[in-house]
């Protein structure tokens, strides 16, 4: 009977490990499935992390190339100028001898006239006058020609100049004649009939050059205003290492996911990345400002304004003036935020308007 019952214990003994070891090949399966699953996620977040650092890399070459375009824009800008200046001083030096030339032709003309009244004796005299005075003519139509190409070049610098300005202003949206509106140029006082702007014909005379000059003149008032507007639209990104979280436009919410209107762009960053102005301006607000967390606004002029919301720490005050790239902040995620980030609006004259309109045509300027 005791051997019976040893028997049967050792029979539950084997059935017992035979179902121990049947639960631990199935947590063994699980356990390899979970396994699978954890390496497949690990080597898609590894992936996503590559890609990740390609594009900051290749956006940090993009910042990089569009500054030393930016500079070398500049410079030609200066050159530009320079070189206004020199044709400008070389017209007044030819205007001045042709007029010295147009005196002593007519007193060379007078004397002709007196000497034809002297007699054949004189004709000797005569010729030499009439040669002199052939020369003298064909030396002012050298000047006048001298005068039509340095006139024809600068307009043509001008205007290349000019229309490539148009086009970037046109790219971000903003109404050229409004911001053209704003600008007056101290101390200047203009008048005078009006003169077609199309004309194109040679420059036979005094009267067609004055024609030239006039409508060079107004080009080169345009080629100036349109400058003082270049240089406060904000062109650039405000950071150097980023990746777009969110366009401008239509989205849904990230917080209670409804369908909202949103009014900039969201720059993923790390926090405590530097944020920096994308124009000159001066700082109209520095502080806290509801959901948009620490806020920071400048107004570059002529109504337009740049927005840096949700920042960790502000650089600047308000009424402090700020250069183009100047650091004014840190990336963080204060206010209505699900992360460091930086929101960044650009407005004219109160409306907001689609900041990626002026990062595009800031590319064609320094890709020009």
């Amino acid at each position: 009977m005791e051997l019976r019952d040893q028997v049967q214990s050792m029979r539950t003994v084997l059935s017992d490990a035979q179902a121990e070891k049947v639960r631990v090949a199935e947590a063994r399966i699980k356990l390899g499935q979970k396994l699978q699953q954890i390496e497949t996620e690990l080597a898609a977040m590894a992936a996503a992390k590559r890609q990740l650092e390609i594009t900051v890399t290749d956006l940090q070459t993009d910042i990089a190339t569009a500054r030393e375009r930016w500079a070398a824009s500049e410079t030609v800008g200066q050159d530009l100028r320079q070189e206004v200046l020199v044709l400008e001083s070389q017209l007044e030096q030819t205007a001045g001898r042709r007029n010295d030339l147009q005196r002593q032709i007519a007193a060379l003309e007078e004397s002709l006239g007196n000497a034809m009244h002297r007699g054949d004796g004189l004709q000797t005299d005569k010729q030499g006058l009439q040669a002199e005075v052939t020369g003298m003519r064909q030396r002012m139509t050298d000047m006048r020609m001298a005068q039509r190409n340095i006139v024809q070049r600068l307009r043509e610098r001008t205007e290349l100049s000019v229309d490539s300005i148009e086009r970037t202003v046109a790219m971000t949206g903003l109404k050229l004649d409004d911001l053209l509106a704003g600008i007056e140029e101290s101390g200047v006082a203009q008048g005078g009939p009006f003169v077609a702007g199309d004309y194109t014909g040679d420059f036979n005379g005094d009267s067609e050059l004055e024609i030239a000059l006039s409508l060079l003149d107004l080009r080169l008032s345009r080629w100036n205003a349109l400058q003082k507007v270049m240089r406060t639209l904000p062109l650039t990104v405000p950071l150097e290492q980023y990746s777009l979280s969110s366009k401008y436009g239509k989205r849904k919410d990230p917080l209670n996911g409804r369908i909202a209107n949103h009014r900039g762009l969201d720059f993923r960053a790390p926090m405590k990345t530097p944020v920096f102005a994308t124009a000159p301006g001066t700082v109209t607000y520095a502080g806290w400002s509801g959901p948009f967390g620490r806020m920071v606004e400048i107004d570059h002029g002529h109504g337009i304004r740049t927005r840096y919301a949700h920042l960790k720490k502000i650089l600047v005050k308000s009424g402090q003036s700020v250069a183009n790239r100047e650091k004014i902040g840190q990336v963080g995620s204060s206010g209505r935020s699900t992360g460091p980030h930086l929101h960044y609006e650009v407005r004219y004259n109160g409306v907001p308007l689609n900041p990626m309109k002026f990062l595009t045509a800031g590319k064609h300027v320094f890709k020009d």
